[in-house]
């Protein structure tokens, strides 16, 4: 492997300039050699080229093999030049390794390019030296290198363009040391950071940008775990920084095959001691994450500006990645500014390959899994060559295949034989062993950077037909260090069979749901086998119409729309969909895709996923037709374009006690949206056309036989703090409950209505809802979360809650009330009906009846606690309340107190034994009014009435600083 030519084409050479110096470099042959002398470290997955000259010296190539089973012969990495005389190479490409020493030039230090042994200028001296240069020696490539001393020769500043003013004679002796070990389908990159300085302390910060532009090109985009895709320039730092990161390129290969590319940025669990945690990670413009500077008119490259890599602040607005981008993509890992010591050392280890299969990293042994992302979905036939049905492909089996490596001689260490490692594979319900398979399997011996391979052939389970994402894990045991464990998941279609429950199972509730089929104008009764014939039909099915705002009857199925189904069944029926007749989708699998798309109209819409794969709610394209301007639904939703509501509701039907049945609030819309689910959004604006571009999960793929008539025309969470902390509410009825309802402050919401407040969509029949109201809005409505603004006023939020039936008891609650919401703030439910009073950290739960008219009004109040004050108590009396002449009915203890606080009331006999304990809560009905009033029934704690006697009435009072403050009265 060597330098490619071809690569003039990305623009490597400004000017005439390059020509003189392009036929400088290669006038003899020996200096062409030295000019491209690389080394490469390769096993049958992937290569890892590292330049060692001049003019390539550090830049870094990593590649898939010919040999790779999934992806040959294709470019990850990219190697590239550094800075040849007066900077004519362009220094925007490349993958290389940066290192800032000391703040970096023009602050105090210097920056360097690891891998640069000279400058071709000749006023200028070289930047640093191999003190071993890039050499494989067993399964490993390693190099060191260390910086040298800078000087100026009495200059203070360097040409134009190649940097600023430094202390002449800068010499911070710092080495950098590569060992780089490829693992399976991934290059492990340790990078090891030594001050050679006899007596100085300095501060290093590295960033490897990692030229990926070519393979990016070929992509939808970069996306991490749980999110969606990123196209755009994006920086991550802190609690945001991915786990990992991968793409696909699944229309790279004719034959087939796709590409993919991962890194690993962070453990996956606690066991796991590398790769070595970033400080920040960045999607960006290759050429500012290269820093390279243009001139003063924009024409040429004037140089490597350091600054513009270390101080990257992403636009938004500048896509990198897919259709109509001039820029290309970069990645830059940063480890930022850290001392050290003289003598001392510091190792950072990261990952960069393919994403093929999944790692646990680390030492002394890797486990790497790989099994296919997804089976295909084809047309079954019988020997006479006759469709009878559909099914996953291939439906024989498949294969897990796990491998295990030998690391004990990364770094200094000498390195051991492992092995024997034991292999256990463990299946999901679902998925089970192919006859004759065994389990565990074993790798009898592994030398030092060996690599053993260990198979099991898997098969669905035809007794235990499970659809969807099926997780599996494999375990190794070695004989040596503790042992790994991966889990991976496969995605298996959905079967074109649904299961009907009977309405004693489901408590009469609707469930929703959608068919990624096309029946054209059959019916639903047709389709499932029903009756749909009063007065005793089988099933209620209907749809929201957003136009008109009710719920309507259905009288066909359509893909990328939900319902609202009940069944009326007396018992369980399982439906088998004749996929012959009605097939799924055709083409509906990237890169030969067809799009699909749907006009939903404005205001609430019951969508669905069209097909029979999971698909990215982000992914959709929304295109406005009256200005043909189309996004992607995340777009789509953000705070600039609002054309939909930046949340997607889903009513999940997962537990078997449909008591539990509850909207889920999807927020990040890179969820995936399951085929047979259905779900709420609300569309803002009107004119707006959704457009499903089709499943980019590899291996996915449905085939079916030619079919006419069969409806082929038809239509197309961080810790709570006192400026941000969210709540969630509970509601639960005698049959439904109603989790989605949200109170809280964020430090970017105001009091008025913005992006953080969230309407609900409408409910079903015999769902108890809990509602945020706001009459004062010209947006009223009903809200399923309510963020205000984080100053220090009182907040109070209107709720309602609506039964299933009148007069029906529902329990509210806000179990994680603890971890949401700050000790400075104190919350409290006023049941506006009864005017009681509950503290909401000192209670659990409250049980409330609603009215009549099925509703029942409460409110809750947050006040942020003033200082670390106690509540003392400023007034206090014990009244007695009178009936049937002068006999006493009960007690009523009126107080008022400094501070909203918990109250206690003990009652005590005269001889101090204990009699009752009542509790209350005193948040007043206006600011200041700290006020309350608890009622004895002269009672005991058993309910039996006391005798007459002198009790003494004890009012304790606790404020949130925990102190209490009493007062004791006679009665």
């Amino acid at each position: 492997m060597g330098w490619k030519l071809n690569k003039q084409s990305k623009g490597w050479l400004v000017g005439a300039a390059s020509t003189l110096l392009m036929t400088s470099l290669f006038a003899s042959r020996s200096i062409a050699q030295a000019a491209i002398d690389v080394v490469t470290l390769q096993n049958q997955n992937i290569a890892l080229t590292v330049g060692r000259s001049i003019l390539f010296g550090g830049s870094i190539e990593v590649d898939t093999t010919a040999s790779n089973a999934t992806d040959p012969s294709s470019n990850l990495l990219d190697i590239s030049p550094i800075e040849a005389p007066n900077a004519v190479v362009l220094p925007t490409f490349g993958s290389h390794l940066f290192v800032r020493v000391d703040g970096g030039r023009g602050h105090g230090g210097y920056d360097y390019v690891f891998g640069r042994v000279t400058n071709l200028n000749p006023s200028l001296s070289g930047f640093g030296q191999w003190l071993f240069s890039p050499t494989v020696i067993g399964s490993h490539l390693v190099a060191k290198w260390q910086a040298v001393r800078v000087s100026l020769d009495g200059n203070t500043s360097f040409p134009t363009g190649l940097g600023d003013i430094i202390t002449p004679n800068y010499d911070p002796k710092i080495e950098i040391d590569l060992f780089a070990t490829i693992v399976h389908d991934q290059v492990r990159f340790e990078f090891k950071v030594t001050n050679n300085s006899t007596a100085k302390q300095h501060d290093i910060a590295l960033a490897f940008t990692q030229d990926v532009s070519t393979f990016l090109s070929r992509t939808n985009g970069l996306r991490v775990l749980g999110s969606s895709y990123f196209r755009t320039e994006t920086l991550f730092g802190g609690a945001s920084i991915p786990q990992a990161w991968e793409a696909f390129a699944l229309n790279s290969k004719k034959d087939g095959t796709f590409g993919s590319m991962k890194g690993i940025l962070k453990p996956f669990n606690t066991g796991q001691t590398e790769p070595t945690p970033p400080t920040r990670f960045a999607l960006g413009w290759l050429d500012t994450l290269n820093g390279a500077e243009l001139n003063v008119f924009n024409t040429s490259y004037a140089g490597r500006n350091f600054d513009l890599i270390w101080n990257f602040n992403d636009n938004k607005k500048r896509r990198v990645i897919g259709k109509n981008t001039t820029f290309l993509p970069g990645l830059t890992t940063y480890w930022d500014a850290q001392p050290l010591g003289a003598g001392q050392s510091k190792t950072y280890v990261t990952y960069v390959g393919q994403s093929t299969s999944d790692i646990d990293t680390g030492r002394p042994m890797t486990l790497a899994v790989s099994a296919p992302k997804a089976l295909g979905y084809s047309i079954t036939k019988d020997a006479n060559d006759k469709p009878i049905g559909c099914a996953a492909s291939p439906s024989s089996s498949f294969s897990i295949d796990a491998f295990v490596q030998n690391l004990t001689d990364v770094g200094d260490l000498d390195g051991v034989p492992v092995g024997p490692v034991s292999l256990f594979l463990d299946l999901p319900k679902g998925l089970i062993l192919a006859k004759d398979e065994t389990n565990p399997k074993t790798v009898v011996d592994l030398s030092p950077g060996g690599e053993g391979a260990a198979s099991w052939r898997v098969m669905l389970d035809p007794a235990n037909m499970v659809s969807g994402n099926l997780r599996f894990t494999v375990t190794a045991s070695p004989n040596l260090g503790t042992g790994k464990s991966v889990q991976r998941s496969i995605e298996v279609p959905l079967p074109s069979t649904v299961t009907l429950k009977n309405s004693a199972t489901t408590q009469g509730l609707y469930s929703m749901l959608s068919f990624p089929y096309l029946f054209g104008n059959t019916p639903p009764s047709t389709i499932l086998g029903l009756n749909a014939n009063s007065p005793a039909p089988d099933f209620d099915l209907v749809r929201w119409n957003p136009t008109t705002g009710h719920y309507e009857p259905v009288n066909t199925f359509t893909p990328g729309q939900g319902y609202w189904f009940r069944s009326r069944l007396a018992t369980d029926k399982t439906v088998s969909i004749d996929c012959t007749k009605y097939p799924a989708l055709a083409s509906q699998v990237q890169p030969t895709n067809t799009t699909y798309s749907l006009n939903y109209e404005r205001g609430w819409n019951q969508i669905a996923n069209p097909y029979i794969y999971g698909v990215r709610f982000s992914e959709i394209e929304v295109f406005d037709t009256l200005t043909s301007v189309q996004l992607t639904a995340d777009v789509a939703a953000d705070a600039f374009h609002q054309w939909i509501l930046g949340a997607v509701f889903r009513y999940d039907t997962s537990d078997s006690n449909p008591q539990n049945w509850q909207y889920v609030i999807e927020d990040n819309l890179g969820f995936t949206m399951k085929p047979y689910e259905g779900y709420w959004i609300l569309v803002k604006r009107a004119n707006l056309r959704f457009v499903y571009p089709g499943v980019d999960t590899p291996g996915a793929s449905v085939t079916r036989q030619v079919l006419a008539g069969a409806g082929l025309g038809i239509r197309r969470s961080a810790p709570a703090t006192s400026n941000n902390w969210k709540l969630q509410l509970h509601a639960r009825g005698t049959v439904s409950s109603d989790t989605a309802t949200y109170i809280g402050v964020n430090s970017k919401a105001t009091d008025a209505f913005d992006n953080y407040k969230l309407p609900k969509p409408p409910t079903q029949d015999r769902q108890v809802s809990m509602d945020i109201v706001h009459e004062d809005w010209a947006q009223s409505g009903r809200y399923a979360m309510d963020l205000r603004s984080a100053t220090t006023s009182r907040k109070t939020w209107d709720l309602v809650v609506t039964s299933s039936v009148p007069n029906e008891k529902v329990a509210l609650s806000w179990p994680d009330f603890a971890a949401s919401v700050p000790k400075g703030y104190r919350l409290t439910l006023v049941d506006v009906d009864s005017s009681q009073r509950y503290d909401l950290r000192s209670s659990a739960s409250v049980s409330l009846t609603t009215n009549q008219d099925k509703t029942r009004k409460v409110q809750i109040i947050a006040e942020p606690v003033r200082g670390n004050a106690p509540a003392f108590i400023t007034s206090f009396d014990v009244v007695a309340n009178r009936s049937r002449g002068t006999e006493t009915s009960s007690v009523a203890i009126n107080y008022a107190l400094t501070e909203t606080a918990e109250t206690r009331v003990y009652i005590r006999s005269g001889n101090g034994r204990s009699v009752r304990t009542l509790v209350g809560t005193s948040t007043g009905r206006a600011v200041g009014d700290n006020s309350g009033t608890i009622v004895w029934d002269l009672r005991d704690d058993r309910g039996a009435a006391i005798p007459a006697g002198t009790y003494n009435v004890e009012l304790v009072a606790k404020g949130t600083n925990g102190q209490p403050f009493r007062q004791i009265k006679p009665f």
